[in-house]
């Protein structure tokens, strides 16, 4: 009887009548396991997204450096097409997205995300192209002044058609204004070159929202427009130079006793 316990010929292993049973896991509790582990994975993954977008805060860049950079330095200027990288928004730009009805989950990847201009002038046949190049999107428009133009925005839900207008009020100034009437909007925006590159002001009319971008230009060293703002603001404005002293107007009196 202890031999056949200990199974044939004394090998020490137990007879397989008193072994035991093992577990098996049939392959659909296998997949009911791997589905949930995934699920929980994805779930924490939202979750962490979530998290991410509602503790945002944008990089908004200096915007009282490349507002100096930028302003005011139109005697240097020399043409509007260029290609313009995006380096700084003021922190209206968030609302203004926002109000476009741009989901929230998406507005910190657009302010997050790079952006550029592309801007060719054909002055002879008074027509503009502005190619925008984003992390999403590349968009070209068209158009000439002083004529109404269409363009498409947006995708999905969020897409539309606005209609515009654009003008140039002076040598280094764009001003387009737009609409949007299926929805009953309105938009004006005023492009403002400089040497350095150019600010775009946007307005939101229905929802009063203004907001700057700032861009500068490809090729432009900042210690370069500083040292041409520096030089153009002494020619022209500063003229203390020309202002005789005390000492200076009797050094020129005394020329009557060489008469």
């Amino acid at each position: 009887m202890a031999r056949d316990l200990l199974g044939p010929e004394g090998t020490g292993l137990l007879n397989p009548i008193l072994e035991k049973p093992r577990r098996t896991w049939s392959k659909t509790k296998i997949c009911c396991i791997v589905c949930a582990v995934l699920v929980l994975l994805l779930l924490i993954g939202i979750g962490g997204f979530f998290i991410y977008i509602s503790t945002y805060k944008a990089d908004t860049g200096d915007v009282d450096k490349w507002e100096d950079f930028l302003a005011g330095d139109t005697a240097n200027f020399e043409t509007m097409t260029g290609s313009y990288e995006l380096v700084a928004f003021d922190d209206h730009y968030q609302s203004y997205l926002e109000a476009m009805g741009i989901p929230f989950f998406v507005v910190p990847l657009i302010l997050s995300g790079k952006e550029r201009l592309n801007i060719t002038v054909d002055e002879a046949a008074n027509e503009v192209t502005i190619i925008t190049i984003t992390d999403w999107m590349t968009r070209t428009s068209n158009f000439k002044f002083g004529e109404m133009f269409e363009m498409q925005y947006g995708k999905g839900s969020m897409s539309g058609l606005m209609y515009n207008i654009c003008e140039q009020p002076s040598k280094t100034e764009i001003f387009c204004k737009s609409e949007e009437r299926e929805k009953g909007w309105e938009f004006e925006s005023l492009l403002a070159f400089s040497y350095g590159g150019l600010v775009n002001k946007r307005s939101f009319l229905n929802s009063n929202i203004v907001t700057k971008k700032y861009y500068k230009k490809d090729g432009v060293d900042t210690q370069d427009v500083r040292f041409k703002k520096a030089t153009t603001v002494a020619s022209v404005e500063d003229h203390s130079w020309l202002e005789f002293n005390d000492s200076e107007e009797d050094w020129l009196n005394s020329d009557d006793d060489w008469k």
